[in-house]
C-alpha cells in the first residue's frame, strides 16, 4: 500500500450494488482500511445537485452501453477519483460507491477505468422488503426502454411498467442484479453476497479488502464489531445473526412466489438465493 506523499497513483476501487443491499455498511468498513478515502454515491441526485444535472436526461438508473455518449455522467466519477484536481493525485486508495450505476456498469468501467471493483448483492426478499418498509414505490425505472427487456421479453414486445409494487420491485431488483452479476463476470469484478458476509463479518470483510488490494486494520475490525447491534431504517447498525435469515419473514408467501418467478427468468441469478418454487401461471409483465 502506498503511503501518503508517495509517487504511486491512488488505487481506484468501485463498489456497485443495489439500494438496501448492504453497500453502505461494506464501504464504511472499507473506509477504515489503511489510507482509504470514501466517496459516497457521487451519482445520487438526491444528495448532489451536480448529479441531478448530469442525469437530467438519463433518469435515476442510467441505462448505458459502451460507446453511448454521457459525458456529464462520466465526469461525476472522474471527479470522485480526483481527476479534476490539478497535478498528480498520489497515495492510498479511493473507494467510490454507487447504487444507481448497475445498468451502466459496463459503460462506466470503459469510461472511467478502475483498479478493482466489487459488486454487492443481497437476497431479493430482504431488498424488496426494505424498499417496502421505507415506502419506496419502484416507479422510477426505465420501464419503457426496450433494451431493458431484451433478455426476457419476446422480440417486438413493448412491455410497460408492472402493475403492483411487488411485481415492480421484483423486476427492478432482477434487472439490476442481473446487470451487476453479468458485468462482474465479464469484467472480473469480485461479487459478494450480503448474507454471506453476515456469517462472519470481520473475517469476510477482511477477505474482501484483500481482494480489492486494501490493507485491513484493527480499526476496521473494531468498526465492524461495534455495529453488530440493533438498528433500523437507514441506520447501518444491525445484529448480524438476526439479519441472515430475515428474508424468510419479510414478504408473505404469495409475494415471495412472485419474486421467485421473476428472478427465475434470469439465468445469471439462477440458484443464487434460496427461494420457493414459484406458483403455476405467468408472472405478469405489462404490455
Amino acid at each position: 500500500m502506498a503511503s501518503i506523499g508517495s509517487r504511486e497513483p491512488v488505487r481506484r476501487v468501485l463498489v456497485a450494488g443495489i439500494a438496501r443491499s448492504g453497500t453502505t455498511w461494506i464501504t464504511h468498513a472499507l473506509r477504515e482500511c489503511s489510507d482509504v478515502s470514501l466517496v459516497h454515491e457521487p451519482d445520487n441526485d438526491r444528495l448532489h445537485p451536480e448529479a441531478a444535472v448530469a442525469k437530467a436526461d438519463l433518469g435515476l438508473y442510467p441505462l448505458l452501453r459502451p460507446g453511448d455518449p454521457a459525458p456529464a455522467y462520466a465526469r461525476l466519477f472522474r471527479a470522485a477519483y480526483g481527476d479534476a484536481v490539478p497535478g498528480p493525485v498520489t497515495g492510498g486508495a479511493t473507494v467510490v460507491k454507487s447504487v444507481h450505476a448497475a445498468l451502466a456498469l459496463d459503460w462506466l468501467l470503459t469510461e472511467v477505468p478502475v483498479d478493482a471493483g466489487l459488486v454487492v448483492v443481497r437476497h431479493p426478499a430482504n431488498v424488496i422488503g426494505s424498499w417496502r418498509d421505507l415506502g419506496w414505490s419502484a416507479h422510477a425505472f426505465p420501464w419503457s426502454d426496450e433494451r431493458l427487456w431484451a433478455a426476457v421479453a419476446d422480440p417486438g414486445r413493448h412491455p410497460g411498467e408492472p402493475g403492483t409494487f411487488v411485481e415492480r420491485a421484483a423486476w427492478q431488483f432482477a434487472f439490476l442484479a442481473d446487470a451487476l452479476v453479468r458485468t462482474a463476470g465479464e469484467r472480473g469484478l469480485t461479487v459478494v453476497d450480503h448474507e454471506d458476509v453476515l456469517a462472519d463479518p470481520v473475517a469476510r470483510l477482511r477477505d474482501v479488502a484483500a481482494r480489492l488490494g486494501l490493507e485491513w486494520t484493527d480499526a476496521a475490525s473494531t468498526w465492524v464489531s461495534e455495529r453488530d447491534r440493533a438498528g433500523q431504517g437507514y441506520e447501518i447498525e444491525r445484529v448480524a445473526a438476526e439479519e441472515r435469515g430475515r428474508w424468510r419473514t419479510r414478504l408473505d408467501p404469495d409475494d415471495l412466489s412472485v419474486v421467485a418467478g421473476v428472478v427465475g427468468r434470469f439465468p445469471s441469478l439462477a440458484g443464487r438465493w434460496e427461494l420457493p418454487r414459484p406458483a403455476p401461471g405467468p408472472h405478469p409483465v405489462a404490455d
